[in-house]
């Protein structure tokens, strides 16, 4: 099972309609928290988070965890 690093938990194609000129590339964002506006952010790391643990991933791991409970 390949894993990606960076995962979008977003799908890009949903953030294609807001980017500049709907080219997919790039983006205008507002920090809200620091009430900064960052243009031309980049698509790619927007809603985004290295190696999200994928629904397999979880079941998976819950199942070797019952398992070794099983054993003791």
């Amino acid at each position: 099972m390949a894993i990606n690093k960076n995962q979008h938990f977003v799908p890009r194609c949903h953030l294609r309609p807001f980017t500049l000129g709907a080219a997919g590339l790039a983006i205008n964002l507002i920090n809200l928290d620091r009430k900064v506006l960052i243009p031309n952010a980049p698509v790619n790391n927007q809603c985004s988070k290295d190696l999200l643990p994928s629904i397999s991933m979880l079941i998976s791991s819950r199942n070797e965890a019952t398992q070794k409970n099983n054993l003791s």
